[in-house]
C-alpha cells in the first residue's frame, strides 16, 4: 500500500509550524491523501462547528502552500452511495441509536470517505495519520476498520535532533557572516564619512581624501549596498528562532551571497582592482558554508532514505536517496564556488568587464537558489 490518509488536525499542526511532523510525513515514503471533507475543513472551516470561525484568505493561502510542500493529493475515489451508507450505518444508526456521540459528525464523514476510497482501491486496512489522540482512542472510530495512528514518536524525536543540529550550524555560519558584514560595512561608513565631510573647508584631511577619491577611484559606493545582507541575516535569524531549519539555511545562503556582492563592490572601490583580489579571497574564506551544506545533506537524506527503504523494503532504496542528496550537495557546492569566483571578477576586472560580471553574478545566484530548493525538496 503506497498511500496513507492524513486529516485536518495533522495538516493544521504542520501549517502551525511543526517542522518535525512535516519531516516524519515526508519520510514515510507514501503518497499523502486527504478526502474532500478534510479539504473543506482546511479551506472553509467546519460548518458542523458553528463556533469555529471561517478561514481568512491569508490562512487559505498559507494552508495551500503547506499542502503543496507536503505534496498532499485530494482523494475523490469511492462512491457517494458507499460513503452515505457507511456514515448512516456507523454514525447515525449504530446500535439503534439516532446519534453516536463518541466521535464528532465531521470525523464520521472523514472516516466514511476514507473507507469508501479504500474499498475501491482494495485496501483491507487503510491507514489514517492524525494528531488527534481523542480520535485514535475513540471506540466508535474503530467501526470503520481504519488503522488510525498518531505520528511515530521516535521518528519525530530523530527529526528534531537533526533539525536542531542543522540550526546550530546555520547559526554559527550566520554569526560569521554578520561579523564580516559589520566589520566591512563599518569600515565603509567611516571611509564615506571622511570623504563626504571632506567637502567642508574646515576639514583639511577630509579634503585630501575627497579629491584623492575623485581623481583615482570611482565614486564611493552608497552604504545602502549592505542593506540586503543585513535584511537576509535578520530573516535567517527569525527562522532560527522559529525552528525552521530549511528556511534558515536558505536565507543564510542568501545572506552570504549578498555579503560577497557588497564586499566586491566596496573592495573594488577601496583597494582598487589590483588589491581587491586578496581581500575578496579573505572575505570568502571567512564565511565558508561548505560544512553547513554538507549538514543539509544529512538533514534531507535521512527522511528520504527512510522513505526509500519503506517503499521498497531494501537498503538499496535508502542508498539511492542518500546518493541523490550527495549529488545535490555537490551541485550546490559547485554553484557557490562559481558565484564566488564571479564575485572576485567583479572586484578585479576593468569597469566594462566588471559590470558584465555583476550581471553574471546575479544569474549564478539565481541558479544557486534553485539548487537550494531542489536539495531541500529531496
Amino acid at each position: 500500500m503506497g498511500e496513507i490518509w492524513i486529516d485536518a488536525s495533522t495538516i493544521g499542526d504542520v501549517d502551525g509550524g511543526d517542522h518535525d511532523l512535516a519531516t516524519v510525513l515526508r519520510g514515510m515514503g507514501k503518497t499523502l491523501l486527504m478526502v474532500p471533507k478534510v479539504r473543506e475543513e482546511l479551506t472553509l472551516g467546519n460548518p458542523l462547528k458553528p463556533k469555529r470561525p471561517f478561514r481568512s484568505p491569508a490562512q487559505i493561502i498559507q494552508v495551500e502552500a503547506t499542502l503543496m510542500r507536503l505534496k498532499v493529493e485530494l482523494d475523490t475515489r469511492g462512491s457517494q452511495q458507499l460513503r452515505r451508507e457507511l456514515f448512516e450505518k456507523q454514525f447515525k444508526f449504530k446500535q439503534d441509536r439516532t446519534v453516536v456521540r463518541a466521535i464528532e459528525e465531521s470525523d464520521a464523514i472523514v472516516l466514511s470517505q476514507i473507507a469508501a476510497s479504500a474499498a475501491e482501491r482494495g485496501f483491507v486496512k487503510p491507514v489514517l495519520i492524525t494528531t488527534d489522540e481523542r480520535l485514535v482512542n475513540a471506540a466508535d472510530a474503530k467501526l470503520w476498520k481504519i488503522d488510525i495512528r498518531l505520528p511515530d514518536a521516535a521518528a519525530k524525536a530523530a527529526a528534531k535532533k537533526r533539525r536542531e543540529d542543522l540550526l546550530r550550524q546555520v547559526a554559527a555560519s550566520l554569526d560569521a557572516i554578520a561579523s564580516s558584514a559589520n566589520n566591512t560595512s563599518g569600515e565603509h561608513k567611516l571611509q564615506a564619512d571622511v570623504i563626504f565631510k571632506g567637502a567642508s573647508a574646515t576639514n583639511f584631511i577630509g579634503i585630501a581624501g575627497f579629491w584623492t577619491n575623485r581623481l583615482f577611484n570611482d565614486d564611493v559606493p552608497l552604504t545602502m549596498i549592505w542593506n540586503p545582507t543585513f535584511g537576509e541575516i535578520g530573516t535567517a535569524r527569525r527562522f532560527i528562532r522559529e525552528g525552521d531549519a530549511a528556511n534558515a539555511f536558505r536565507h543564510m545562503m542568501r545572506a552570504k551571497a549578498e555579503l560577497i556582492r557588497a564586499t566586491a563592490v566596496y573592495r573594488r572601490w577601496k583597494d582598487g582592482i589590483e588589491g581587491a583580489g586578496t581581500k575578496m579571497q579573505l572575505a570568502i574564506g571567512a564565511v565558508a558554508v561548505t560544512l553547513v551544506i554538507a549538514a543539509v545533506a544529512a538533514f534531507v537524506a535521512a527522511p528520504a532514505a527512510a522513505a526509500g527503504a519503506s517503499a521498497s523494503g531494501t537498503a538499496a532504496a535508502g542508498t539511492t536517496a542518500t546518493s541523490e542528496a550527495t549529488m545535490a550537495v555537490q551541485n550546490l557546492t559547485r554553484l557557490v564556488a562559481k558565484s564566488e569566483a564571479i564575485a572576485v571578477r567583479v572586484a578585479t576586472s576593468p569597469s566594462a568587464e566588471s559590470a558584465a560580471a555583476l550581471a553574471e553574478y546575479e544569474a549564478a545566484l539565481a541558479e544557486a537558489d534553485t539548487a537550494v530548493k531542489v536539495l531541500l525538496a529531496l
